[in-house]
């Protein structure tokens, strides 16, 4: 993939990457120059942080996939875009999922009496 945009070095990049959250991106937990000097990796805390820097990078952002924990992992790359200044990009953000919702394992009957009763005494005949 050529780019329209010149091919800048890696100390280059840091300074346009140090501008960008500078100019109010959110910081990056991590990023990540890749031995090949050719690919970046940032990776961020929440999707929605993963979107802003899409957005201002021009990346298209991927469906998330959940992962076998339930988690959701997020990215976003240059794969199928231009390159920046040069540099493939790959942008993700790992998020916890929701937590599975666990059936009560213990008999709640007497608990159920006891908020009916409750309710019936405290005049509430909504809830039943």
């Amino acid at each position: 993939m050529s780019s329209d945009r010149p091919e800048i070095s890696r100390r280059q990049a840091w300074f346009k990457l140090a501008v960008l959250i500078a100019d109010g991106l959110p910081e990056p937990r991590e990023v990540d120059f890749h031995v090949d000097r050719e690919s970046i990796y940032l990776q961020f805390d929440t999707a929605a942080a993963l979107k802003a820097w899409a957005r201002k990078l021009r990346i298209r952002v991927d469906s998330p996939i959940q992962a076998p924990d339930g988690d959701w992992i997020h990215s976003a790359s240059t794969v199928s875009t231009e390159l920046w200044f040069g540099f493939y990009v790959s942008l993700t953000a790992y998020t916890k999922g929701d937590a599975e919702i666990e059936a009560p394992q213990e008999d709640l009957s007497t608990v159920r009496k006891l908020a009916r009763a409750r309710s019936t005494k405290d005049g509430d005949t909504d809830g039943q």
